[in-house]
């Protein structure tokens, strides 16, 4: 007797849970398609309440359209989203602006939390873009090392010297310091003449590498000089401008 009761009342709580439930779901019904005549409901608080209201719009679609793509069509037709990107990424509505240079797409200037009805502002682009400008770039020729250099003017008097020194390096072994001294003495002029050209070269295409790179660097810092600092300022009023708008709505900033 006691199970049969205690069975019950269980499928009475399950009923009541799927009334309960079944009630939400059609709440949420009729609010999205009020929000079909009314955008402005898109972004109250009554549609995204929580967490289980905010999943049960995500299975919600009316003429083939479900809650976010109403929300990014409806804030696409906004004076303040104009000149901007708008994208779902997760639970996360992404705002981004076409960057001035042509390689680099998209900045991302904020991203909007519906569920937890918050905003942040999102400065990475602008911090690239302030170091890449205040970067200072220097172009630093590679130069023959000391041990190549000693071998550039390669008397008979840098030949004793050399050896001399080979001899009595205490960091190297005694068959290597011998190896070193007799190398140093008989090695031919023509063998270190090719080997020192050897290395002119390889330092020449290193410094024309370099060269090529901090030319590159200049032409892009000067570009940015010339056009970042207005595409920084046009970003910070876009943000301050869509804050607004957000602040009406109850949504305040993110700060962690």
């Amino acid at each position: 007797m006691y199970l049969t009761i205690l069975y019950y009342n269980e499928i009475k709580k399950k009923v009541l849970i799927m009334s309960i439930e079944l009630i939400e779901v059609k709440k949420k019904i009729d609010i999205f398609e009020k929000a079909i005549n009314n955008p402005e409901l898109l972004l109250s608080e009554e549609i995204v309440t929580d967490i289980d209201s905010y999943n049960l719009l995500i299975d919600i679609t009316l003429n083939g359209k479900d809650y976010f793509d109403y929300l990014i069509d409806y804030l696409s037709k906004i004076n303040v989203f104009a000149e901007t990107k708008i994208r779902l990424d997760i639970n996360k509505i992404i705002i981004s602006m076409p960057s001035f240079n042509e390689y680099k797409k998209n900045d991302i200037i904020m991203n909007i939390n519906l569920e937890k009805r918050t905003y942040k502002i999102i400065n990475k682009c602008i911090g690239d873009y302030k170091a890449i400008m205040s970067n200072d770039y220097v172009f630093e020729q590679k130069e023959l090392t000391d041990f190549f250099k000693k071998y550039e003017n390669y008397t008979l008097k840098q030949r004793f010297l050399t050896a001399y020194k080979n001899l009595m390096n205490k960091n190297k072994t005694k068959i290597v310091r011998m190896q070193d001294c007799l190398f140093s003495l008989f090695v031919s002029k023509k063998y270190i003449q090719k080997c020192l050209n050897d290395e002119y070269k390889r330092i020449d295409e290193i410094n024309k590498r370099s060269k090529k790179i901090y030319d590159k660097n200049i032409e892009l810092q000067n570009f940015y000089l010339q056009k970042a600092p207005i595409h920084i300022n046009k970003i910070e009023q876009k943000q301050i401008e869509i804050i607004n708008y957000l602040s009406k709505y109850g949504f305040i900033n993110e700060k962690y």
